[in-house]
């Protein structure tokens, strides 16, 4: 099966970086870190997390969400499976 790229954000999970990040937010708070704490772990300011949280898509990258992972105790695994 092809999937036509016009149905592929239609499929369920369409946003898995979104949902990434809302989970390294959660852990974030989990771990009674703050915004402050995280880009000082990243070598950035609080701003550039502000803007990571809230879906910046300009601000994201694999290794910024590797490094957001790595400062909530945590790294990201990407595996690829099957469809279906």
């Amino acid at each position: 099966m092809h999937l036509q790229p016009e149905h592929a954000m239609s499929a369920p999970f369409a946003d898995p970086i979104g949902e990434l990040i809302q989970d390294l937010v959660r852990l974030r708070r989990n771990r009674g870190l703050s915004q402050r704490d995280v880009a000082d772990f990243m070598g950035c300011n609080a701003a550039f997390v502000c803007r990571l949280e809230k879906l910046q898509r300009e601000e994201v990258s694999a290794q910024r969400l590797q490094a957001y992972a790595h400062a909530v105790g945590f790294r990201i695994v990407m595996v690829i499976s099957p469809l279906g």
